[in-house]
């Protein structure tokens, strides 16, 4: 879908930082207050942007993992089964479908690898034997990155950061409830959500506070939906050579300047980096990998891109105290 420049320029501003209220959004725009509230409703309607919490699950004490498979014939016959089972589980927080060596990418949170286990064990009693190989990854940061900044901007601005980290927050119950509801959506007012949840709007506001203190809850986002926007999504899985805090850096200040560049991910495991681009055409990313592969050829061992074909249940964490 094509948006109108008064779009395209309010959706950059909501993706400098967390917690901006309509009237800073308009500020920054020069639109009117009642126009950034029409333009975000519309969008916010037609899946192009969604609000929701924007979380450090690190701190939680889950960590994010990033699961490969690839479907054999039995397991592409129950594709949607599949699909159901995956989106109803708390602990996955996406679903991509992708063509490449693997035919399906989700990301789950665990607080163990026993847990792990059980969600690998769990899906072959549902479903079957339906893989002929995975892959499992363990994120140790991620980086977000605006996509409708300018260039200057973009460079300018902090980018939206987690990663690993020893400190783990002291969650109750009710922690875990509002994490859990924010995480899908925090598009109404707290008194509503809070009714929801059947708890006291002034106790909600506590645990929220509390929350933001202790790094866990960043604040409430809007999320551009690129792939409902129509751009080519890509995920490009690295492996380096050999892997220093040098070399991340290097790499984080590559993406900073590649306008196309959404999220960057670090993980332990086969791949060091997944870096997720958005495209307009399917030809630009025959040209970041080529150029990435010249900036890197020293350091670089193995690049694989993956095309996204369809993107399920996207929430930017899903916690679990059980």
């Amino acid at each position: 879908m094509k948006l109108t420049p008064k779009e395209l320029k309010i959706l950059a501003a909501c993706e400098t930082e967390a917690d901006l209220s309509i009237a800073m959004i308009a500020k920054r725009t020069g639109s009117p207050e009642h126009v950034v509230q029409r333009v975000l409703q519309l969008l916010s309607q037609q899946g192009v942007i969604h609000r929701r919490a924007y979380m450090n699950s690190f701190l939680v004490g889950t960590i994010p993992f990033l699961i490969g498979f690839a479907l054999n014939p039995d397991g592409r016959k129950i594709q949607k089964k599949l699909d159901s089972y995956l989106i109803k589980r708390p602990e996955v927080s996406y679903v991509a479908h992708v063509s490449g060596r693997f035919n399906l990418f989700i990301e789950a949170r665990f607080t163990s690898t026993h847990q792990i286990q059980n969600f690998l064990d769990q899906l072959s009693l549902e479903c079957g034997n339906i893989f002929s190989k995975k892959e499992i990854l363990s994120l140790t940061a991620m980086y977000d990155l605006p996509v409708f900044a300018n260039l200057s901007e973009r460079l300018n601005l902090r980018e939206f950061a987690t990663s690993v980290s020893d400190k783990i927050a002291k969650l109750d119950k009710i922690d875990y409830q509002i994490l859990q509801e924010l995480s899908k959506s925090w598009e109404e007012p707290n008194t509503q959500i809070s009714k929801r949840l059947n708890i006291p709007v002034s106790t909600f506001d506590y645990h929220v506070k509390r929350m933001r203190k202790d790094g866990v809850l960043l604040g409430a986002r809007y999320f551009p939906n690129l792939f409902n926007m129509g751009f080519h999504t890509y995920y490009h899985a690295i492996s380096m050579k050999g892997f220093h805090p040098e070399l991340r850096e290097r790499v984080l200040n590559y993406v900073r300047k590649e306008k196309s560049v959404h999220c960057l991910r670090v993980f332990l495991g086969a791949w060091d980096f997944l870096i997720e681009c958005h495209y307009s055409s399917a030809a630009e990313s025959i040209e970041f990998t080529d150029n990435f592969v010249e900036e890197f050829s020293i350091d670089i061992s193995n690049i694989e891109s993956y095309s996204v074909l369809k993107l399920e249940k996207v929430s930017d964490c899903t916690v679990n105290n059980n």
